[in-house]
């Protein structure tokens, strides 16, 4: 893990395999295990990887803001090898500034579609609210429904891994 806000972007863990159980194996396993820890512990602290790739997306990563919409737009930013030995993007004028860009965020302004989004919520703010709130609601609240496709393992946790169940609707 590593958190993409406060200036590092997840890392795979470099253990060999890292992710446990598949849920099938893990469900029916005495006990029963959870899939999702893995095996590259607590994720916090010295449990945490970084892909190398360093810096924050906005001068102020814990407060809700439209700021790196306005930086994308705004700014004239050069590919560097970063501090982590990887191409990432810095703010020309502020080379020193620890606001950076990866290639997938600069892809962004090279597609017209997704241009005029950016334009959208780097100018209105209400609009990348909005937008926000729609798509986590649909995400938290499978709002949009399932994909026939879809490769889940019917199951419940135990309580022992949180106070709920899960819902018929989570899997």
């Amino acid at each position: 893990g590593g958190g993409h806000a406060f200036g590092k972007a997840h890392g795979a863990c470099p253990l060999t395999d890292a992710a446990g159980l598949p849920p099938n194996e893990a469900y029916a396993s005495s006990p029963i295990e959870c899939p999702w820890s893995g095996r590259c512990g607590t994720g916090k602290g010295n449990d945490t990887w970084t892909s190398g790739f360093e810096g924050a997306w906005t001068s102020t990563p814990t407060k809700w803001s439209n700021e790196f919409f306005k930086y994308l737009v705004d700014k004239e930013w050069e590919k560097h090898v970063g501090p982590g030995g990887h191409y990432q993007w810095r703010m020309k004028d502020s080379p020193d500034d620890p606001r950076m860009r990866f290639t997938t965020d600069m892809a962004l302004l090279q597609d017209a579609k997704y241009k005029a989004i950016v334009e959208e919520f780097a100018s209105n703010m209400t609009a990348l609210d909005e937008a926000f709130d729609s798509a986590w609601t649909a995400l938290t609240t499978n709002g949009n429904g399932w994909s026939t496709k879809k490769k889940c393992d019917s199951f419940s946790l135990q309580p022992r891994y949180g106070e709920q169940d899960m819902l018929d609707s989570d899997i």
